[in-house]
C-alpha cells in the first residue's frame, strides 16, 4: 500500500517553498481583512481559502503530496495568526476586541477547510 501511495507524492522540494511563501501572505492578508469585513467573514472566508488553494495550485503545477497540502494550510493558518497578533497582545493588556477575536476564528476556521479540501480534493473511502 505503500508503495501506491508514493506514486501519487509527485510534489518536488521547490513547490513547499513556494507554497508555504503564497499561503503565508495570502493567509496574512485574508486575516487584515477579516477582522475588518465583521459578518461577511461568514461568506468570505471559504472564498479566501479557494483563491489561495489555486493561487498555490498554479505555483505548484497540480504537482500533489499530503504533506505540500500540510503544510500550505498550515502556513496561510499562520499568516492569519500573524495579522491578528494585534488582537491577540491587546488581550495580554487588557484591550479586549472580543468580536475581533471571534470573526478572526471564524476566518481561520472557514478558510483554513476550504483551502485543505480544494487542494487535497475529494476523496471517498
Amino acid at each position: 500500500m505503500r508503495g501506491q501511495q508514493k506514486i501519487f507524492e509527485t510534489a518536488i522540494t521547490q513547490d513547499y517553498v513556494l507554497g508555504i511563501v503564497i499561503a503565508l501572505a495570502l493567509g496574512y492578508i485574508g486575516g487584515l481583512l477579516a477582522t475588518r469585513i465583521s459578518f461577511f467573514v461568514i461568506f468570505l472566508a471559504p472564498f479566501a481559502g479557494g483563491i489561495i488553494a489555486e493561487a498555490v495550485r498554479k505555483v505548484i503545477q497540480k504537482r500533489r503530496s499530503k504533506k505540500l497540502f500540510q503544510a500550505v494550510t498550515a502556513a496561510a493558518v499562520l499568516g492569519g495568526l500573524i495579522s491578528a497578533a494585534p488582537l491577540l497582545l491587546g488581550l495580554l493588556f487588557g484591550s479586549i476586541n472580543l468580536f475581533g477575536i471571534i470573526w478572526m476564528s471564524v476566518y481561520l476556521v472557514l478558510m483554513t477547510s476550504a483551502l485543505y479540501y480544494r487542494l487535497a480534493g475529494i476523496q471517498i473511502r
